[in-house]
C-alpha cells in the first residue's frame, strides 16, 4: 500500500509526497501540519473540556487566558496537542486498507491510498 499525501491549502506550495508506511506519513503530516490549523483545533477542544475563566466579572475562553498569559505554555500545549493525533493518524490508516474510504484528511493534509505505482499514476 502506498500513500499520496497532498497538502489542501495550495498556497503553502508543498509538492505531494508519496510514502510507504503509515508511520512515515503522520509523522510529515504533524511535522507539516499548518500552525493556524493546529491552534483552532487545539482552542476547540480546550475550550470545550475547561470552563471559562471569570476576572473581575468578565469571563474569557481558557484558550485565550493560556495564549496571552503564557504564550511558551500555549506553545508546548498545541504541540502535544498535534503529537497526540500521531497513533490515531497512524491507526486509521493501517485499519482502514481502501475498502472503506479512499481518502483521509488530517491538519489540512489529504491521504490518498494507492495499491500500486499504475494506479499513483493513474489518479495523477
Amino acid at each position: 500500500m502506498l500513500y499520496r499525501v497532498t497538502c489542501l491549502n495550495k498556497y503553502r506550495g508543498l509538492a505531494p509526497a508519496v510514502f510507504g508506511d503509515a508511520d512515515d506519513v503522520a509523522q510529515y503530516i504533524i511535522e507539516s501540519a499548518d500552525e493556524a490549523d493546529a491552534e483552532e483545533g487545539f482552542d476547540l477542544m480546550l475550550n470545550d473540556v475547561e470552563p471559562w475563566v471569570t476576572v473581575c466579572g468578565m469571563d474569557y475562553l481558557p484558550s485565550e487566558v493560556l495564549r496571552k498569559c503564557d504564550p511558551i505554555a500555549y506553545r508546548c500545549a498545541v504541540g502535544d496537542f498535534l503529537d497526540s493525533f500521531y497513533q490515531d493518524i497512524v491507526y486509521d490508516l493501517d485499519r482502514n486498507d481502501g475498502e472503506y474510504s479512499n481518502q483521509n484528511d488530517w491538519f489540512g493534509f489529504a491521504v490518498e491510498m494507492v495499491k500500486d505505482e499504475k494506479q499513483m499514476q493513474a489518479a495523477s
